[in-house]
């Protein structure tokens, strides 16, 4: 998600059960923010993202 008040993009992924996992920093890029998700995804596999 772009964020309009800030210079970059933030990055969140939220699970089914609500469980938010945020970025804390922000990304020039789209680009930039799928290759930090796809470099979790390689390194931790989706169960990174799994925790109620």
């Amino acid at each position: 998600m772009r964020l309009a008040t800030e210079g970059g993009w933030s990055l969140e992924v939220v699970n089914e059960h609500g469980t938010s996992t945020v970025w804390d920093n922000l990304f020039p890029t789209d680009r930039d923010t799928d290759a930090a998700f796809r470099d979790v995804l390689a390194q931790e596999g989706v169960e990174a993202f799994l925790g109620k």
